[in-house]
């Protein structure tokens, strides 16, 4: 009863009809770990993987109207394949998605869009651009509408207008790319599009179009490319543009949204399910890494003094780094599963998407020290890539910048909350009552307070980037504290929810474990405001231990609800028999057959 009351609030209820089905997939032989593999070998597996999981999953058409579809495949292939979470992300949500939700059912558009949908063609997005990374709206490439023949004319105009990191080093394998260029009508910048652009096949980069492969990253096998574009021509029915704007029957420019800037945000919407999408990953990624570090730590012994050896996780200071981290796991799970049943409702709202991006932010940058402190934690063995942890590591620091920089995103996302009057949380409003909760708000509160202080104390000479700079430091903090505050709230409101006292209990305790944790991590504000006396920090520490011997019974069912098995993520260290497991993935003479 209890495991499946956490397994209610890890998958919001939708385990069964959601996940499973692509939890399943993991469990076919493509995914077996392959060892020897080049960088380009490993890449192109991956194609070969995104390739399967599509073929057996919901149609990228289809998914693109359905959050928890997209989220579900965010999260569960890129923990037996990296890569694989990167070709389906940008296939299904900016990708076929941008396509469905602006164009116009065409000769041009409509077969393309088949082959997408099919998987027999893979879906690039080419919108960063060597000199551009966040200010896409400032990037360079061109497409000139050439009234006499109809078409657009896509142009690079100079080295920082190349398009980058998009995929397409490899030029033999077939790829249609939503490709973001300044759209040039009558002589006249309207402003950012998204085109619809064959880009290879099967015989290379197509007439106009060079394509060049990155430098090799560690871990991953992505083709990560550099596209440019020489005078490349396309039909007018290539503009996807369906409802910002058109062109008149003598080639003029019509806008349908008159505002430019609402225009580009509107081209740009598949970025705030894309952050929904990142989230999910990173999620992922840290449940994987902390079931793999805690199974190893019931297994592996240590010294113990004046006893015999123990399990790792017997030590209380492994304890204190672990089950805090589980604890935060559980809390931003619950902030992001009712961020998508929010988004499901009124994916347009702004102060949705503001949340959104916050939220965002700050689980990728906490969960990239999660993951990083799951491979200490495992020692030496954390190494291997075969144990999958190092491999995870790789993956959320892509999903840090991916998406928009997480920390230029915090700052802007929580510039834009505090404009926007500050919610405050009522902690005593709430049925479960914490009281380190109340402190919570109230440093929440503070950071905001020091926000507008500073703002407020700009005079005529400042402008207003300096404005903005000196006070995007307070903003990150605030930026934190909110988002961390909202999901143990949430968490809670879920559990009220449960039907099980028991789950109820130990879910109350995760809430008090990130609560105090959070605390402790940076009391300075609290202090500061006389809200804590200087003697308060101490103890909360101390109350992050029984919580974590209080929790420690509980942790197997934690983390079993997460839905993995060692059988599926093939981390040898997730075995019971760990050594026997590490010793099959070993090459040479060393063996298992000991005789006494």
């Amino acid at each position: 009863m209890t495991l499946d009351s956490y397994v209610e609030l890890c998958f919001d209820g939708r385990y069964n009809d959601v996940h499973r089905p692509v939890r399943a997939l993991l469990t076919d032989e493509i995914f077996d770990p392959r060892a020897g593999l080049t960088a380009n070998e490993n890449g192109r597996l991956a194609y070969e993987r995104a390739r399967f999981v599509g073929r057996h999953s919901v149609r990228p058409t289809a998914a693109a109207s359905d959050i928890y579809q997209l989220c579900a495949l965010a999260e569960w292939p890129g923990l037996c394949d990296v890569s694989v979470f990167s070709i389906l992300m940008v296939h299904y949500n900016l990708m076929v998605a941008t396509v469905v939700d602006r164009m116009r059912p065409n000769e041009y558009v409509t077969p393309m869009l088949a082959e997408l949908d099919e998987f027999k063609s893979f879906g690039p997005y080419l919108a960063t651009e060597l000199g551009y990374g966040n200010n896409v709206a400032n990037l360079q490439t061109t497409a000139t509408y050439d009234a006499e023949t109809r078409e657009f004319v896509l142009h690079t105009p100079g080295t920082l207008a190349s398009k980058h990191m998009s995929y397409s080093g490899f030029s033999d394998i077939p790829k249609i790319a939503v490709v973001l260029a300044r759209t040039i009508v009558g002589g006249r910048d309207h402003g950012v599009f998204p085109f619809l652009v064959r880009l290879t096949t099967t015989e290379g980069a197509v007439a106009g179009i060079r394509t060049a492969a990155c430098p090799e990253k560690p871990v991953q096998g992505l083709d990560n490319g550099i596209t440019q574009f020489e005078e490349h021509r396309v039909p007018e029915q290539a503009w996807l543009s369906r409802g910002l704007a058109t062109l008149s029957a003598d080639g003029e420019f019509v806008a349908e949204m008159a505002n430019p800037r609402r225009r580009f945000l509107a081209s740009m919407s598949r970025i705030f399910p894309g952050r929904l999408c990142v989230s999910s990953a990173a999620l992922g990624a840290s449940k994987a890494a902390l079931y793999i570090a805690l199974r190893f730590s019931s297994a592996r012994l240590t010294s113990a003094p004046g006893s015999k050896p123990r399990a790792v996780r017997a030590h209380l200071p492994y304890r204190a780094q672990l089950y805090p981290a589980v604890a935060i796991t559980y809390a931003l799970t619950a902030q992001l599963n009712a961020l998508k049943a929010r988004y499901e409702v009124n994916p347009t709202d702004l102060a949705l998407q503001t949340e959104i991006s916050a939220t965002k932010a700050v689980i990728t940058l906490v969960v990239q020290d999660i993951v990083m402190t799951c491979r200490e934690r495992c020692g030496a063995q954390g190494i291997f890539a075969v144990n999958r942890i190092i491999d995870y590591i790789s993956l959320v620091q892509g999903l840090v910048t991916a998406e928009g920089d997480s920390q230029v995103l915090l700052a802007t996302a929580a510039g834009q909350q505090l404009a926007s009057d500050h919610e405050q949380i009522d902690p005593s409003a709430h049925p479960v009552r914490l009281p380190v909760l109340e402190l919570l708000a109230r440093r929440t509160d503070l950071a905001a307070k020091r926000y507008h202080e500073t703002r407020a104390s700009e005079d005529a000479a400042t402008t207003a980037f300096d404005g903005i700079n000196q006070a995007a430091p307070i903003a990150l903090d605030f930026g934190r504290f909110w988002i961390l505050e909202r999901s143990i709230e949430t968490l809670l409101d879920r559990a009220a929810s449960l039907a099980d006292a028991h789950a109820q209990d130990v879910i109350l305790r995760i809430a008090e474990l990130v609560a105090v944790s959070e605390l402790v991590r940076d009391p300075l504000d609290l202090m500061a405001d006389g809200a804590v006396q200087p003697d308060v920090p101490a103890q909360w520490r101390d109350r992050i231990f029984q919580l974590c011997d209080h929790l420690d019974p509980e942790i197997d069912q934690l983390i079993g609800a997460f839905g993995f098995t060692p059988e599926l993520l093939r981390a040898p260290i997730a075995e019971a028999d760990y050594a026997t497991a590490f010793l099959n993935h070993c090459v040479g003479t060393a063996t298992t057959a000991f005789t006494r």
